[in-house]
This record gives C-alpha cells, sequence and structure tokens, in this order.
C-alpha cells in the first residue's frame, strides 16, 4: 500500500509540497486552496522552511521515499476528481477496444489571467520532468511537430544534457510541409533537439556523438513532403518511390528496416480541427486535398501525428482517404507501438506518450483513447473531460 503524506502535521511535507506547486508557477493563493491550508501565510511560512532546511535547490530534495514524490506531484490536480478524470478515459480506452492508459498527469499551465503564450510555455516546463523520465530508457522514439510539442521539447533542453547509458535513436513521424514554414517546430528539428538534449552534439541532418559507449542519433526527413496531393493521387505509387529514395524515410517506413513498425515510444501533441487553423500541417491538407477550413472541421475530430479521427460513420471513407494520401505514421503503427507498451515496467518501451493542453483538445483525446499509454495534459483541458465524467456518470 503506497505511504501516504500528512500535510497537517509533517511541517516538512507540507513544504515540500509548497516547494513544488510553487515550481510549477502556481501563485500562493491557488496553492493555499490545493492544499487546504487555512491562510496563505502559511504557504510563505511553508516556502521559507522549505529553503531553510535545503529542500529545494536547484530542483526538490525529495526525501527516500519515492511514493511521497509522486503524491505530491499530483497535488496539482485534487484526488477525487483524478480518478473520475483516469475512470472516465479508461473507459472510453476499453469502448475504442484499445489498451488501458499506463498513467495519465495533470500538469498546470497558467491562469486564465495569463497569456496563451506563457500557458504554452509553464504547461511545456511542467511536462518536460515527466517527458525526459519516460524518455530515459527509450532505445528508439518517433517524434511529433507543432506547437506544444515545441515547448514541451524546450522544457527537455533546459533539463538536460542527459547521459544514458544506452545507444538511442530519434526520428521524425513525418516529413515537412512543402508550403507552409514551420521554424523549430517540424517532427525533424524537435528529434534533432531532443538528441541534443540526450547528448547528440551535431546538428547535421543524420547527426551522432560518441561518450560513455552510446551513440544517440536523430534521423532526418527535411526536404519529404508530408502528402500526396489528391490531383496526384493517380500517381500516388510513383510518388511513394520518389520518397523512398531519401534514406532516412526509407529507413523509417519502408522495409526491410522499418523502424516505424519497432519504435519504443512516440511522443507526439493532438490537433483538433476546430483551432488548427493557423498550423503549417493544417494548411497542407486543405490545400493539398482541395478543401475549405469549414469541410474539414465538418467532417474531422482532429488528428495525432497527422492521421486524422472522423466525426461521424458518414464521413469515414473521405477521412480514410485523405489518411491513405498521407506519408508519415500510420494509425496502424500508433496501435502497435501502444499494444506494445500495454501494461507498462517496460523502460525501453513507455509506448505512445501524448501531451495536449486546452479544453478544445477534449474531443480528440477522447477518441486517441486506447491508443495511447501515457496521457500529461493542463488542468483546463482535464477540467472539460472531467465535466462530460460527471454529466455521463451521474
Amino acid at each position: 500500500m503506497a505511504k501516504a503524506f500528512n500535510i497537517k502535521d509533517d511541517p516538512k511535507e507540507a513544504a515540500r509540497a509548497v516547494a513544488y506547486l510553487t515550481g510549477q508557477g502556481i501563485r500562493q493563493g491557488k496553492i493555499r486552496d490545493l492544499l487546504g491550508f487555512d491562510s496563505q501565510a502559511k504557504v510563505s511560512r511553508s516556502l521559507q522552511l522549505a529553503r531553510k532546511e535545503g529542500l529545494v535547490r536547484t530542483e526538490i530534495n525529495w526525501g527516500p521515499d519515492p511514493e511521497i514524490r509522486e503524491q505530491i506531484k499530483r497535488l496539482v490536480y485534487k484526488k477525487e476528481k483524478f480518478d473520475i478524470l483516469r475512470n472516465w478515459l479508461n473507459k472510453l480506452a476499453d469502448g475504442n477496444r484499445g489498451v488501458p492508459f499506463t498513467d495519465i498527469y495533470v500538469v498546470y499551465s497558467g491562469s486564465k489571467d495569463d497569456s496563451k503564450d506563457k500557458r504554452f510555455q509553464l504547461f511545456g516546463r511542467n511536462c518536460a520532468h515527466r517527458v525526459a523520465a519516460l524518455l530515459e530508457g527509450v532505445k528508439t522514439c518517433a517524434v511529433a511537430w507543432g506547437r506544444t510539442m515545441q515547448m514541451v521539447v524546450a522544457g527537455i533542453e533546459s533539463l538536460g544534457p542527459f547521459l544514458p547509458s544506452h545507444d538511442m535513436q530519434f526520428m521524425p513521424l513525418s516529413g515537412e510541409p512543402i508550403n507552409h514554414e514551420a521554424p523549430g517546430m517540424s517532427s525533424t528539428s524537435l528529434a534533432e533537439k531532443i538528441a541534443q538534449a540526450f547528448g547528440s552534439e551535431n546538428e547535421r541532418l543524420v547527426s551522432s556523438s560518441r561518450d560513455h559507449a552510446r551513440v544517440v542519433q536523430a534521423l532526418s526527413l527535411r526536404g519529404v513532403g508530408v502528402r500526396i496531393p489528391k490531383d496526384c493521387g493517380k500517381d500516388a505509387d510513383v510518388i511513394r518511390r520518389f520518397v523512398e529514395y531519401c534514406k532516412a524515410y526509407k529507413k523509417i517506413f519502408a522495409p526491410p528496416e522499418q523502424l516505424i513498425t519497432k519504435i519504443g515510444a512516440v511522443l507526439t501533441g493532438v490537433g483538433d480541427a476546430g483551432t488548427s487553423e493557423k498550423d503549417p500541417w493544417f494548411k497542407e491538407i486543405i490545400e493539398a486535398e482541395n478543401l475549405s477550413d469549414a469541410e474539414l472541421r465538418q467532417m474531422a475530430v482532429g488528428n495525432i501525428g497527422g492521421v486524422w479521427f472522423a466525426k461521424s460513420k458518414q464521413h469515414e471513407s473521405r477521412v480514410q482517404e485523405i489518411n491513405e494520401r498521407w506519408l508519415g505514421i500510420k494509425k496502424e503503427h500508433f496501435e502497435d507501438c501502444a499494444r506494445r507498451a500495454a501494461g507498462g515496467g517496460d523502460t525501453e518501451r513507455p509506448g505512445v506518450m501524448v501531451v495536449a493542453i486546452g479544453k478544445s483538445k477534449k474531443n480528440i483525446v477522447e477518441r486517441v483513447a486506447g491508443m495511447t499509454n501515457f496521457l500529461i495534459i493542463d488542468s483546463t483541458l482535464a477540467d472539460t473531460i472531467y465535466d462530460e465524467a460527471q454529466k455521463t456518470l451521474g
């Protein structure tokens, strides 16, 4: 049985909790409410004690018990709400005929008064500890793109460099839009940045470094498009053969190696169809498929790593056609990776890790339940899912 920590009667445990929540960027008034303190002054005294006792330096001294550390980290979200949230998402995973979540984390992303940029930065920073810990045992990992991912990777970079004891290979799960620039947030760019955080020293197209008897490598799909335009559908086979002239693409997606079928982890965000109009990948699909923004929103809920999900059965065949022209990771790759990692316990295979911020991501997060092992979301999104669970479960 997990050991319970005692905030009310143990000043040091209260100090550790306050130190952690402060480090997450949470204001003292909110910390008072989360911990059930009778005054904000008690929050200030606990933080002073944490500093005096050396419980917080550049990082928190958690003490010898890992259970205490995990319970403190979960204080960002009330346990009663979290249990309902987790049960609901696992129910959806079961309904989707997939695997249960290995774990779900809720992290702080700022207050309603904070700007959108600040919320993304806070979320990325607060995700980074979790993601970096999950990546430390990984040997192969596919990396997605986008603003959320960019902030998470920036957080990981700020924590590094890490020194893994084994070889690591990071790879993009798609190419790059050919008509819309994505500076610093493409799959290739983010795979390279994570590799650098874990020891790869160069920014070459394929970069590696040897140190402590290990190689950390990032593959590149720069110059490779993300999809076959609908108007070129009759030439799809020729286009695919041409794309496979890129050695990294062939290594990732084509036999004989086809690394995407063996990866131990996928790190990805999700995109909803309603608020992604500024995303270069969203713009690319609109143009390549001869669609309007409204048409795509009408037929699709959103996507994970470029794989779109239909809103209803009447749209499934059209969405399937769109997915067939996608040149990156496929739905079955997500599902297979999640199944291989199901149950947890294998540090080389944490499986599919999804990071998501904001209430607009609710529907797509629920649709990918069953093909997600680790879900890291902010409290705004968690509350939105929780509210639906409460209404549905009564």
